[in-house]
């Protein structure tokens, strides 16, 4: 087996983001800080702990973009109210074109659907999707 060097590596684990299988995988949000301190109540006693700080992960959205463009499923527009602007919008795909109304519907909603459970637990999915 043969590694490529430029997409095999050990990293630092750092502020810098790592990118593993289309996701950006980061430090928590911490700069030589101490960790908070959370207060919890069990059975009506005050417990005071550390707060667990985790690893975020992010969606890499310009390449999930990329590939939906490549796929024809969306193109860069420009917007109706301002020109200036660029906007995604959906596009026009003549192979679904004689097909009902809810079979299109079904197809688009699909694809939506396969992004939205691939990026689930990210935790910048609100922004985007």
């Amino acid at each position: 087996m043969k590694f490529n060097p430029e997409k095999t590596g050990i990293t630092k684990y750092s502020m810098k983001p790592i990118k593993f299988l289309g996701y950006n995988i980061m430090a928590p949000h911490m700069l030589k800080a101490t960790k908070p301190l959370e207060t919890i109540t069990s059975n009506n006693r005050q417990i005071t702990r550390r707060k667990k700080i985790r690893v975020r992960f992010n969606m890499d959205l310009q390449k999930v973009l990329k590939r939906l463009v490549s796929r024809r499923v969306i193109r860069l527009r420009t917007s109706h109210t301002n020109h200036s602007e660029k906007i995604y919008r959906g596009r026009f795909l003549g192979n679904l074109i004689n097909l009902d109304h809810p079979y299109i519907i079904r197809y688009y909603n699909s694809v939506i659907r396969g992004l939205y459970n691939l990026y689930d637990f990210v935790n910048n999915k609100s922004n985007v999707l």
